[in-house]
């Protein structure tokens, strides 16, 4: 990303607390993903980060970089009329609010 211009703010790891388990017993569980947080280059200062919104999320402390989450399951798995997955690696709402909460400005 830093070779086509881009600024990298912070990682966030999310760390799944329900991971898939790897069946065939080849490798490692894939118990984290990793989420990118840039800017289109270093000279942008402008970039929205709500600071003290997060620390809500955190008992008024300082949110860190390592989220914990369960994968999607349940009645938040989205499916098909036959009840098979519609995406293989949906995420789970709670993720993508923090994500959006975390870095847009309200729309008023």
């Amino acid at each position: 990303m830093q070779d086509l211009g881009f600024w990298i703010l912070n990682d966030v790891h999310w760390i799944k607390s329900n991971p898939m388990p790897n069946f065939k017993g080849v490798r490692f569980t894939n118990a984290t993903e990793t989420l990118i947080w840039a800017v289109k280059n270093k000279k942008v200062k402008n970039y929205t980060f709500n600071y003290e919104e997060m620390k809500k999320y955190n008992h008024g402390k300082q949110m860190r970089n390592d989220w914990y989450f369960a994968i999607c399951n349940g009645t938040e798995r989205l499916k098909d009329e036959k009840g098979v997955k519609i995406h293989s690696t949906q995420k789970p709402l709670i993720l993508l609010e923090r994500i959006v909460l975390a870095s847009t400005k309200k729309v008023i």
